[in-house]
């Protein structure tokens, strides 16, 4: 009997518990749903006042005097369509960024030779069309849903410079190399899975080609003719190699190959007296070349995340070197040439293995040093006798000292930091 009360006291308390726990979710519901009902009404009302305030800021620029205008700025206004141009005779700078623009048909823009600049960067444009122009020199079409080069660029014949970063284009049309103005193109992050011989020779005239964050794993063979380049940048596809012409690109000066798949630098790349910078951050480089040391133009060095052991002495010929980083390496020492490179501005050495650093205070140009997650134990004071440094990184170090040499520290960043010298350890 007293089993019996037991079990039937139970199933009372747990339907008891239950209902107030259905009770208690409901509610919670119901708080969720308001609260989300409430902020729902509230982006609407935001939504509906930046509608608004877009629509006066569209009105008012309407009504100012065509003719005076030399900066047309109709950026983030959630535009749909772009805005009738014409009367913008004597326009420069067009700029309507930002909006959801998705046509634009050839009507819309001012015939006039004034206009210099077009930024149609961060709208939806999958299809755009240009009057014959002879003064547009830059035409950003970034960040847009363009699957091709629009043809219709080449009627812009005067154009330098052309972006078309973040797009879905797949392919280098035959009229770039018809473009006889075009000096610089940018295909970042498209979708170019590879390039061909004839792509080479539509680009032949370029001076600049940005080709980043696309699918390209090998270069083709005649890539040397493009003899006019001073700025190619690779980054972030799969090449592993470069063909044996590489070496004719006589007037390369900025060389990036960020996050590919080198295993090595390539010794063409040495070829290339005007060299000023070479980027191979991210590979799975294990060596620096002795022969880096007749690159004498080199101004910036990027090798930081790869898997380099040593720095070999020829680096410090390199008397025009502003900038070294080549942290997150497996070095253990730097070499006391180090200090050959006076004109050096940064030094990052962060993040390796290092144990032990040459005296650097005759370095009288550095501006910052990273020297921090290595495997110091000796604090190098000479740092902070350079008066020119703003920035020293120390932290990640076993530096063995007492209590009142750090209390020494302290006291020392403080002093630092009154002349604008901010010490990290």
């Amino acid at each position: 009997m007293k089993l019996f009360k037991l079990f039937i006291f139970s199933i009372f308390f747990l339907f008891i518990s239950s209902s107030f726990l259905l009770k208690a979710q409901q509610n919670r519901d119901s708080i969720i749903i308001a609260h989300d009902s409430m902020f729902m009404k509230l982006r609407q009302y935001e939504d509906s006042i930046k509608a608004v305030e877009n629509q006066k800021k569209l009105e008012e620029f309407f009504q100012l005097k065509a003719d005076t205008v030399k900066k047309i700025k109709l950026s983030k206004l959630v535009l749909q369509e772009a805005p009738g141009l014409t009367s913008f005779q004597n326009a420069v700078n067009i700029q309507l960024c930002g909006n959801q623009i998705e046509k634009i048909k050839k009507s819309i823009w001012p015939e006039t030779d004034s206009l210099r600049v077009i930024v149609l960067s961060g709208n939806d444009i999958r299809s755009i069309k240009f009057k014959k122009n002879h003064s547009v020199e830059n035409l950003d079409l970034s960040e847009n849903q363009l699957k091709r080069i629009p043809r219709s660029v080449r009627k812009l014949k005067h154009l330098q410079f052309l972006d078309l970063s973040k797009n879905h284009i797949k392919r280098i049309p035959c009229f770039i190399k018809h473009m006889d103005s075009l000096k610089e193109v940018k295909l970042n992050y498209n979708q170019i899975k590879s390039l061909s011989k004839r792509d080479i020779r539509k680009l032949k005239n370029l001076e600049s080609i940005h080709i980043g964050a696309n699918e390209i794993t090998e270069l083709p063979s005649n890539l040397g003719q493009l003899t006019k380049l001073e700025t190619l940048n690779l980054g972030i596809n799969q090449i592993n190699q470069v063909p044996h012409s590489f070496r004719d690109l006589k007037n390369l000066e900025h060389l990036i190959f960020y996050k590919n798949e080198f295993t090595e630098i390539p010794e063409e790349v040495w070829d290339l007296k005007n060299l000023k910078e070479i980027d191979f951050y991210h590979n799975q480089i294990s060596e620096i070349p002795e022969q880096i040391g007749n690159a004498d133009r080199l101004e910036q060095i990027y090798l930081a995340y790869n898997q380099i052991t040593v720095v070999p002495d020829t680096i410090f010929k390199l008397h025009n070197l502003i900038a070294l980083y080549l942290h997150h390496n497996e070095i253990i020492m730097v070499p006391i040439g180090l200090t050959r490179l006076q004109n050096l501005l940064y030094l990052d050495l962060g993040y390796n293995r290092i144990f032990e650093m040459p005296d650097l205070s005759e370095m009288t140009k550095l501006i910052e040093i990273d020297l921090q997650e290595n495997s110091l134990s000796e604090f190098p004071y000479e740092l902070t006798e350079i008066k020119s440094l703003r920035k020293i990184y120390l932290m990640g170090n076993s530096f063995v000292m007492t209590k009142e040499e750090r209390a020494e520290m302290q006291k020392l960043r403080e002093e630092l930091l009154e002349l604008d010298i901010r010490l990290f350890f």
